[in-house]
């Protein structure tokens, strides 16, 4: 897989960072912590430690069903138009495009801290 400055890329862990610096083809620095354990410091990663399963320069491209995209459920990915369908709740479904998203909670994100009622 292909690793440029600029790509954001998604772990199979579900974290998603973007690089900022690539450093001897496998040392890369990320804009965010993917996962202390994975990590020699905050922002640096060697990306043969870590499982990158999407890398691309539009965050739009790592984007699955069930992730959480500015505090909206994603539910349907059309990948001709590049747009992302989310549940608003009592809004509706809306469309978002790449260059609306602000924030995201991948799937795995969201399963790892939440909490089951027995």
């Amino acid at each position: 897989m292909e690793l440029n400055v600029g790509y954001y890329i998604r772990t199979d862990k579900g974290y998603i960072a973007k690089i900022k610096q690539i450093q001897d083809d496998n040392y890369i620095f990320c804009d965010n912590v993917i996962k202390k354990e994975f990590c020699d410091s905050y922002e640096q990663c060697y990306s043969d430690t870590i499982n990158i399963i999407k890398a691309s320069y539009n965050l739009i491209d790592l984007i699955e069903p069930g992730d959480y995209v500015n505090g909206y459920k994603v539910t349907y990915i059309d990948n001709d138009s590049k747009t992302l369908r989310v549940d608003a709740f009592n809004w509706g479904t809306n469309i978002i495009e790449n260059e609306d998203i602000k924030s995201v909670v991948t799937k795995e994100q969201f399963n790892s801290v939440k909490y089951e009622v027995e």
